[in-house]
Parts: C-alpha cells; structure tokens; sequence
C-alpha cells in the first residue's frame, strides 16, 4: 500500500502571517536520526554507532529557518525522511542570562522587540517539532542552557507537560568542555535536556559537576583571542559520542 501523505500546517507569520499547507509524501526510508538548528555534529558520533543519520538541517547547511521557506523545505525533509531521534539545539542567544545582564538593555527597545520575536519564533517551530515527534510516537531531545529564559516560555512548558517528557540538567565540564589554547581549564556549563527518552536521563543524570570549585572558569571574556561564549557553542566531541549513545540506546529498545 502506498505510503499516504501527511498534510502539515506551516506557520509563515514572517511573510505574511497566514499558515499554508504543505503535502509530504513519506516514499524514502526511514532515518534513525537527524539535528536541527545545527551543522551535523552528533550526526557523525551516530554514524559511528551505525546508525542512519545523514542531515543536519542549519543554515550553514542551506536551511535558513527564519523563513518561512526553509521551515517547508525542513518539514519536507523530515517527513520524506521520518527520524526515529530529532535533536533540536536552536539558538539560545536572546535567552541567555549573560545577555540578559550585560547586553539585552542596552538595545535599542524596537531592535530588542525585533530580535525576540525572531527569537520566540525559532523556539515555537523547534517546539512544534518536537510535539510532532512525540505525537507520531517517535523521540526528541531539545537543548538549551540551565539558566535560560526560554524554559519558562508557555510553550516551551506545554512540551514537558507531555507524557513521558523529562528534564535532565548536568554539566558540560563532565563531557570534556575546557577553554582553548595550551593551558586548557574546565567550563561547567551547566546544560538541560528536554526528552521523551528514558536514555537521555540515564546518560546525562550522572554527569554533575565533581571539579574542584576554583579549578572552573566562567564563560565571560576571551581566551587567546577566542570568545568563551562562542567556543561554548560548539559541542565536544564527548558530548557528541554521549548524545549518540544515548540515541543508540533509545531506538536499539524500542
């Protein structure tokens, strides 16, 4: 029988504020695993698990999801590809409680207001992603930092409420995040998960902070000319090979 199409409603208020829609026809085979709002990086650590796992949907990688077309053109892909395991990790910038404290007041108000709504946006779609992961009876893992605003986001709150969602906090120092250059230093970083699989708790709960207290440093300023806050961005290859593990688990039970 002929796989039928899943018809998917596409919010484009950042054209014209009307939802249209977008027919999927699920023909390819079946992916165990792709990232969003990233280039592949756990995608290749998943690789090595041998898994399926071939995109990572990003706008260095020609998705650009602020618009409206590179959210058809992501939802296209997914549903032709039908993920077992989306990771979603969209930028937490405008929720972060360093911005918060030395840049957010700064701004221009009608920028401020601009940047959030641009902001927001990104986290509903990662959000509608994930309801729709969980709805089809597959998995999500969301990102995003302890101290971030975007947790306490409606939205985002209506996704935990789901059953079997969970939050798992623990600290990035435990999966090799150090500061660049020859004399490296321990960042915590204290991170949270968001995840309707039961792998992600038991990968990630153990991982809490056992460094000496004065051995961290704090994510502010810059090491050799590299800005901490950027270099915290990128994932270790620890937490890669963590996340895929977690990932092989999780579909090698289902």
């Amino acid at each position: 029988m002929a796989a039928q199409p899943d018809i998917i409603m596409v919010d484009s208020e950042s054209d014209s504020g009307d939802s249209q829609e977008i027919e999927i026809r699920n023909t390819a085979p079946r992916h165990d695993f792709i990232e969003v709002f990233s280039p592949p990086r756990v995608t290749f650590a998943c690789q090595r698990q041998g898994l399926v796992a071939e995109h990572g949907i990003d706008i260095v990688t020609g998705f650009d999801l602020n618009t409206f077309e590179g959210r058809a053109a992501t939802l296209q892909l997914l549903g032709k590809a039908r993920p077992r395991f989306l990771m979603l990790s969209p930028p937490c910038t405008m929720y972060s409680a360093l911005q918060g404290l030395f840049n957010l007041h700064k701004m221009n108000p009608q920028v401020l207001q601009q940047r959030m709504v641009e902001a927001d946006s990104l986290l509903k779609f990662a959000m509608f992603l994930c309801k729709r992961q969980h709805d089809r009876g597959a998995f999500f893992c969301f990102e995003h930092p302890h101290r971030a605003t975007s947790w306490q986001r409606p939205f985002v709150q209506a996704i935990l409420n789901l059953p079997g969602c969970q939050l798992t906090a623990f600290d990035q120092c435990q999966t090799g995040l150090v500061t660049p250059g020859e004399n490296p230093k321990p960042i915590r970083k204290r991170t949270v998960l968001m995840s309707n699989a039961p792998a992600i708790q038991a990968m990630f709960g153990p991982m809490q902070c056992n460094c000496p207290a004065a051995s961290h440093v704090h994510v502010q300023g810059s090491v050799d000319g590299i800005r901490l806050s950027t270099w915290c961005q990128r994932y270790t290859p620890g937490l890669c090979n963590n996340l895929a593990e977690a990932v092989a688990r999780t579909l090698g039970h289902e």
